[in-house]
C-alpha cells in the first residue's frame, strides 16, 4: 500500500542543494520506551532556495506482509530533511516536531507534515 507525505517547510532559512529526505514510521504504541522503526524512506538530491513554496511529496511503498503484522493504529510518521546528508540530526536540517498518525487500515493515504528548521 502506498503513502504519499507530502512535505512543507515552515520557513527556509538558506538554500541547498542534494539533500536527503528520510520519511520514517515508527511504532507508536509503546510511549514509554524508545521507538523502533517500521519502516524508512530515503530520497536524495533535494534542493529548495527560500521563497519555495511547493511542498516536497515522498512516496513510500510498504509491502502487504508489513502491515500485516501490525494492528491499525500502530504507526506515526516523522520526517527529517538531511541538508548535510551526513545521516544525524544537525544544525539547519529541517525535522518533523510532532508526531502524525497514520492508520495502517486506511491506506492509500496522503499525510501532510510540517517540518521546522534545527537552530
Amino acid at each position: 500500500m502506498r503513502i504519499e507525505c507530502e512535505i512543507h517547510f515552515s520557513e527556509i532559512l538558506s538554500p541547498f542543494a542534494d539533500a536527503a529526505v528520510v520519511v520514517r514510521g515508527e511504532d507508536a504504541r509503546r510511549s514509554d520506551a524508545a521507538a523502533e522503526v517500521i519502516f524508512e524512506r530515503r530520497l536524495a538530491g533535494l534542493s529548495r532556495s527560500p521563497g519555495d513554496v511547493d511542498p516536497l511529496v515522498v512516496v513510500v511503498d510498504l509491502p502487504p506482509d508489513l502491515l500485516a503484522s501490525l494492528p491499525a493504529d500502530a504507526c506515526s510518521l516523522r520526517v527529517h530533511v538531511d541538508v548535510n546528508s551526513t545521516g544525524r540530526l544537525d544544525r539547519g536540517d529541517y525535522v518533523s516536531t510532532q508526531s502524525y498518525s497514520l492508520r495502517l487500515d486506511a491506506l492509500p493515504a496522503r499525510v501532510s507534515v510540517t517540518v521546522e528548521p534545527v537552530k
